[in-house]
């Protein structure tokens, strides 16, 4: 038996007393216990390395009076390729007018504004820099 300091989410220490030879799956029980973080969002880290629930802390190195962080999964993924496409149409493949800098689809050839006297003096909208 050891105890085992948490560092969570905002930051404070938390002490768990727990057998070292125990499996990781037991101390995320305890952090549900306490914190009410599901143990499928948990992601325990020592020194910087992931723990896996397969194994004891003890094969990870962990000692009593080491200092674990706690984390939560971050959410993201990649953006589909036809709302990709469509976010193109509508957001980036765009002309401007010289004169009164208005949006205009990628077909036009004069301006729709009247304040510009229907310019057809048009430029294509730069690209976001990536």
């Amino acid at each position: 038996m050891g105890f085992v300091c948490l560092r969570n989410l905002r930051d404070e220490s938390l002490l768990f007393e727990i057998d070292l030879d125990s499996d990781i799956a037991k101390l995320k029980e305890a952090i549900q216990e306490r914190e009410s973080i599901p143990t499928g969002k948990q992601l325990l880290y020592f020194a910087g390395q992931p723990l896996e629930d397969g194994h004891s802390l003890s094969y990870y190195g962990v000692s009593a009076g080491s200092t674990l962080n706690l984390n939560l999964p971050v959410r993201g993924g990649v953006i589909e390729p036809s709302l990709l496409q469509l976010a193109k149409k509508y957001n980036i493949e765009k002309k401007v007018c010289r004169k009164c800098y208005a949006r205009l689809h990628a077909k036009a050839t004069n301006c729709r504004k009247r304040k510009c006297g229907h310019s057809s003096n048009l430029r294509p909208k730069k690209k976001p820099k990536t």
